[in-house]
């Protein structure tokens, strides 16, 4: 059975919504107090740099200009290479999508729900909530960029599962960033990190239903 026929997603979603509301009322404020704290110059920078890994621009366009790529080559193709140009669009298409429909969902919550960044609590003694609010400095649950490493990251996973400890690793890394610098709360974090991963999972399966394997780059090797 495949993995993410296995993952839980209700149940997760149970875990991270009780982890959220435990993280708001408890401990965002004194993890990002604790940080802000104990985060010296160096360990800033650092974590600046790592936050940027976790841009969704590095893999949507890669990605979507390899699947463009491959559409144009199933369109100039004869029919007995056409299908081997079809295979090779699902691994890039795939991860495109699962970016792109998990951004614009975490995109359309950061505006509904209206959370404050931390910087406003450091800088007025603001913690809350400003629903329907498009200022990007009240739009800080859940992390865009975790929610764009999980979901890259997690679709490497399934693409290429030899790294997959790998690839999950350094979308920990760029959402544990964004708590070191200060610019989310760590229930932001969860939350985008959740949205990556279920949009993965989800469209995983969907691939799976419809034949399409999204293993490797077995596609892209030639047959001998």
């Amino acid at each position: 059975m495949r993995v993410w026929r296995r993952f839980p997603l209700l149940l997760s979603l149970l875990i991270v919504v009780a982890v959220c509301v435990a993280g708001i009322v408890a401990l965002d404020l004194p993890i990002a107090q604790w940080m802000k704290a104990h985060a010296g110059a160096t360990t800033l920078a650092v974590f600046v740099g790592v936050s940027k890994i976790g841009e969704a621009q590095y893999y949507l366009v890669p990605s979507g200009l390899l699947a463009l790529w491959c559409l144009w080559r199933i369109r100039r193709s004869v029919a007995a290479e056409r299908a081997v140009w079809q295979r090779r669009l699902v691994a890039p298409a795939y991860l495109f999508v699962t970016i792109a429909a998990s951004g614009i969902f975490s995109n359309l919550l950061k505006v509904m729900i209206g959370r404050l960044r931390p910087r406003h609590f450091f800088a007025d003694g603001l913690y809350g909530f400003e629903p329907f609010n498009t200022v990007w400095s009240m739009n800080s649950f859940p992390s865009g960029h975790s929610q764009a490493a999980f979901a890259a990251f997690t679709a490497l996973a399934f693409i290429f599962p030899r790294w997959a400890v790998l690839w999950l690793s350094v979308a920990v890394l760029v959402a544990f960033s964004r708590i070191v610098i200060t610019v989310h709360y760590f229930s932001d974090t969860v939350a985008g990190a959740w949205i990556g991963v279920a949009a993965a999972v989800l469209l995983a399966r969907y691939c799976d239903s419809c034949g399409w394997s999204l293993r490797g780059m077995g596609a892209w090797r030639r047959s001998s």
